[in-house]
């Protein structure tokens, strides 16, 4: 870094009122260049000086550029304005059921829209924060409040100096609050939502309390904040933030109460897990620039999965990981338009775009990969080793494959370097040779074309008495056929498997005898092979076939979901429609009614399995919706698939509305926005006049499209409303990259009914954060188109 600080002491005056605030900043400067650049959008500079004495600057773009003398350390003084966002970015208003919360995002460059500053995660340094607010407010921040003075009408908060860490993880809350806490260690772990709005549970607190004991001895360092605050925020673009010592959550990932269904009450507590995780992987230690997002990301998300798996081993955590992360993650990594886990992020505009399923879902596989390649404790003490030593500051990826390599032994930094900064994974196809099995890898591309990318592979082949590991780096590898059962065990390896002839049979002949993760893997990959034309409709079913009895809830969850699927791109398929219907209801059977102290993993499964049915299956819809008058009073866990099946059955508009109307959490607003995307005809139409007035939060206006698109009667309606979608995202969302993620779900489904349109009206709307997500809903939809002129041709 050209630039070296060691102190911001910031001053915010806060005008609830007209949104305003007047701001001055001192900056002690360690070190400097002949300028001192400071980034600043939207904000007005008034005043400028140097230990007291005016000095000279100038606004380039969006920064201001500030003459510096040549000694080492000097006092910058900055005087300016900014604004209160109507927006999800920087500060920003929040309404509440009590008035309005004001509530900061600063990742990725938020802060540079609230206060002049060196908005880069290198540029680390300690926060004195005070706050002019008026008198019956209260504020939170990164660390607990120092001193309160009156100010007639008006008071100032200041609040104790934060560690050295970087300015994205400031963080400023206004507003009145609810709270609760508890005492842990010493320290305070505060519970704390808008006035009226913590209706809840003590599950968070639980939950934080024990995660961070975890932590402590898993990472070998204390937590080093004098508090915590766990914060729920009414309105917010991300599902939760990371902020040190003040963590942010969408209410709906924070709070507990009787209207919490089991799905959500466990992703509370994965997400508390991933947030708490980042205290030390990512705030304590920070990555140098954006193109390591991943390192914060993945570890968050694969740390969060193995602790919860401690605290609630009935849960199988492992199985939720890769059906969501690892999963999801084969699926976006099979696309062209990709990118690599290590990104090559220059320009602010794009760092939004790289928080996808790559720098979470594929880095955190990968990470669990390599922890299964080098063994647990190993990997342990190779994190350790790598916080200790970049404590309160900034590390590379390649700083942590060098301890991990250290603490092991292996070749660590071989291996992730190769995963981390190619694109894609491979596929490999397996076939009988003489009396073993030939191994053959290629890159797996969803469209099926053929790419010859090697890749060092950890495979983990599973034989009879044991498991044999090997990493396979060549193009083709013969190996043994003495007790061989399958190929990646326990599905740790972020790759594909495709048995071909008397390999397949053998295979789908020993299911019984296979994990569920293994065997998730396997009905994953032929699903994949269908996608990418290696095994038609017919060769799928038929392996669907052998799954007729399953009864793991991680595996019928993916069956499931892959016949709707399915049934939602290739609508006129009778035969998949009908293998769809008749899964489901014998699953549901299966499970009968919910009873007293039930498995919450039937619990899970009957909700997901319900929602589902409804999309495929009339009679099923028209007789649950006849529970839709008692929506409020129903189970949460049969919630969503009553207010789907109340829209697709009975098509009207107002009940729904009145429902939203009277829903006492977000997911029940989620789950009746969600349902009236399944509306038809004109009723679809009125949704957009309750964004307009603002009947539907910001946050989750955008559940409506993605849930239209998948409606093949809304699809139509989702593409003459696109404009109306993009302008709306850009209003709500400008800055974190979330429009490409709803465009990339949007788009392959929307574009089956007229794909000429649907590219020329995506092309028009394309811009610097949503071009990557619109370049893989384009590649998607090709590929959906080509698999249905296929089927149809036959």
């Amino acid at each position: 870094m050209p630039i070296s600080l060691d102190s911001y002491d910031i001053t915010l005056d806060i005008d609830s009122k007209e949104h305003r605030i007047s701001g001055t900043e001192t900056i002690i400067v360690l070190k400097a260049e002949s300028q001192v650049r400071l980034d600043a959008v939207d904000i007005e500079v008034t005043g400028v000086s140097i230990d007291g004495k005016s000095a000279g600057w100038r606004v380039e773009g969006d920064q201001v550029v500030i003459d510096a003398p040549t000694r080492d350390t000097f006092e910058l003084t900055v005087s300016f304005t900014s604004r209160i966002s109507n927006g999800l970015q920087g500060m920003y208003v929040s309404r509440t059921s009590y008035g309005e919360m004001f509530t900061t995002q600063f990742e990725s460059t938020g802060a540079r829209h609230l206060f002049p500053c060196v908005d880069n995660p290198a540029c680390k340094a300690q926060f004195r924060l005070s706050l002019i607010i008026d008198s019956d407010l209260e504020a939170i921040s990164n660390m607990p409040v120092r001193t309160v003075q009156d100010l007639k009408g008006k008071k100032k908060v200041t609040f104790d100096e934060t560690p050295r860490m970087s300015t994205y993880l400031l963080y400023i809350g206004v507003g009145k609050f609810d709270s609760r806490s508890v005492k842990w260690k010493g320290k305070d772990i505060i519970l704390a939502a808008p006035k009226g709005h913590l209706l809840s549970t003590d599950f968070p607190l639980e939950v934080a309390q024990k995660v961070l004991e975890k932590y402590e001895e898993y990472f070998g360092i204390e937590y080093p904040l004098p508090k915590m605050h766990l914060i729920a925020v009414p309105e917010f673009a991300a599902g939760a933030m990371e902020n040190w010592g003040a963590i942010t959550f969408r209410e709906v990932a924070l709070l507990v109460g009787q209207s919490t269904s089991t799905a959500m009450r466990r992703r509370v507590a994965e997400v508390i897990a991933h947030e708490i995780a980042h205290q030390w992987f990512g705030n304590l230690v920070t990555m140098e620039w954006w193109n390591d997002l991943w390192l914060n990301e993945s570890f968050a998300t694969f740390m969060a999965y193995k602790f919860i798996d401690r605290l609630f081993p009935s849960w199988d955590v492992w199985g939720t990981f890769v059906l969501s992360e690892t999963q999801q993650a084969l699926r976006g990594d099979s696309l062209q338009s990709s990118h690599p886990i290590q990104a090559d992020v220059k320009d602010p505009s794009e760092i939004a775009q790289i928080f996808d399923e790559i720098s979470y879902g594929k880095g955190a596989s990968i990470l669990r990969m390599i922890e299964s390649f080098i063994g647990e404790e190993k990997f342990r003490d190779g994190i350790r080793n790598y916080l200790k030593e970049h404590m309160y500051g900034n590390a590379r990826g390649s700083d942590l494959w060098n301890s991990l390599e250290k603490a092991s032994g292996k070749p660590v930094t071989r291996i992730m370097e190769a995963w981390i900064r190619e694109k894609g994974y491979p596929i490999i196809t397996v076939e009988k040779a003489g009396g073993g099995y030939r191994l053959r890898q290629e890159r797996f591309l969803l469209s099926g074309d053929h790419e010859g990318t090697l890749y060092p592979v950890p495979l983990t082949i599973a034989r009879q008495g044991g498991v044999e590991s090997i990493l396979m780096e060549a193009p083709e590898i013969m190996v043994g056929g003495d007790g061989f059962r399958h190929i990646n065990q326990g599905r740790s390896g972020f790759y594909r498997v495709f048995y071909t002839g008397d390999a397949s049979r053998e295979v789908l002949g020993r299911l019984g005898s296979m994990s569920n993760l293994e065997r998730l893997g396997l009905i994953n990959d032929a699903f994949a092979a269908l996608l990418s034309r290696r095994l038609p409709v017919d060769g799928y079913l038929e392996v669907v076939s052998s799954y007729m009895n399953e009864r793991d809830f991680i595996v019928v969850d993916e069956i499931s979901s892959e016949l709707l699927s399915l049934t939602l791109i290739l609508p006129f398929h009778q035969g998949l429609r009908d293998r769809a219907r008749e899964f489901m209801r014998a699953q549901l059977q299966r499970l009968g009614e919910k009873k007293e102290g039930e498995n919450e993993n039937d619990t899970v499964l009957r909700s997901s399995l319900q929602q589902k049915l409804v999309m495929v299956d009339d009679d099923y819809a028209s007789s649950l919706s006849e529970l839709f008058p008692r929506y409020g009073d129903i189970d949460p866990d049969v919630r969503g698939a009553v207010a789907m099946a109340f829209a697709r059955s009975k098509n009207s508009f107002s009940p729904l509305t009145l429902a939203l109307e009277q829903a006492q959490s977000d997911e029940d607003r989620v789950n009746v926005i969600r349902a009236m995307g399944w509306l038809q005809g004109d009723e679809l139409g009125k949704f957009n006049r309750l964004v307009e007035e603002g009947s539907v939060k910001k946050q989750d206006f955008y559940v409506f499209y993605i849930s239209c698109s998948m409606n093949p009667s809304g699809r139509q309606f989702s593409l003459r409303n696109l404009e109306f979608l993009h302008s709306k995202m850009v209003e709500y969302f400008s800055g974190t990259g979330y429009e490409g993620t709803v465009l990339e779900a949007m788009i392959p489904l929307i574009g089956l009914e007229d794909e000429g349109e649907t590219r020329k009206k995506v092309e028009a709307i394309r811009g610097q954060e949503n071009s990557m997500g619109i370049s893989k809903g384009l590649e998607l939809l090709a590929i959906y188109s080509s698999l249905r002129k296929e089927v149809q041709g036959g």
